[in-house]
């Protein structure tokens, strides 16, 4: 399990060093904000088993997203950042992006962690930025880096092997 864990996170840095040698400092601090974004998905993921074992998924996320929710605007009136008004594009990016990353994306995260280990769902989860690339690549035609290429394939292998290790130690068998 720790040699899962440990190539999904060497491909992680794998793909971070892609733009480490980047003169754009915006790149390594976006590295650094995604790298405790990970942390924190992880602690997240971990409390979501503890209180998902006596609550249903509906009641949890709608629990979790009205907070953020409430955090969020308050972060926006605290650092001056408007709400409204912006163009009907840029609503239907956040309706977009709420409804693909949050409702489809993290609800299924939130039902799965009382089915299966925090642990297996937070290493699932490094493998974001492969299927974000593949979407960079069908829809703006960005090839993907050396780097993410490797740090891929190791972190589909280190989830590969985390999953396969975990089988056998649970003696789930395929056979």
């Amino acid at each position: 399990m720790v040699i899962g864990i440990a190539m999904s996170l060497t491909g992680t840095a794998i793909i971070a060093m892609g733009s480490a040698g980047s003169t754009q400092t915006s790149m390594m601090t976006g590295n650094i904000l995604a790298f405790l974004g990970a942390i924190f998905v992880a602690g997240y993921l971990v409390i979501g088993g503890i209180v998902r074992k006596n609550l249903s998924a509906g009641i949890y996320v709608f629990i979790v997203y009205s907070v953020s929710a409430v955090i969020l605007f308050a972060m926006c009136f605290l650092s001056s950042t408007p709400v409204y008004p912006y163009p009907p594009r840029e609503f239907a990016l956040f309706f977009a992006l709420a409804f693909f990353c949050s409702i489809l994306g993290h609800t299924v995260y939130n039902y799965l962690v009382k089915y299966f280990s925090s642990t297996l769902i937070s290493v699932s989860t490094l493998s974001e930025p492969i299927f974000a690339s593949i979407l960079a690549l069908i829809i703006f035609r960005e090839i993907p880096s050396v780097y993410t290429l490797a740090g891929g394939i190791i972190i589909i292998t280190g989830i590969f092997y985390y999953i396969i290790t975990q089988n056998k130690e649970s003696g789930i068998n395929n056979n």
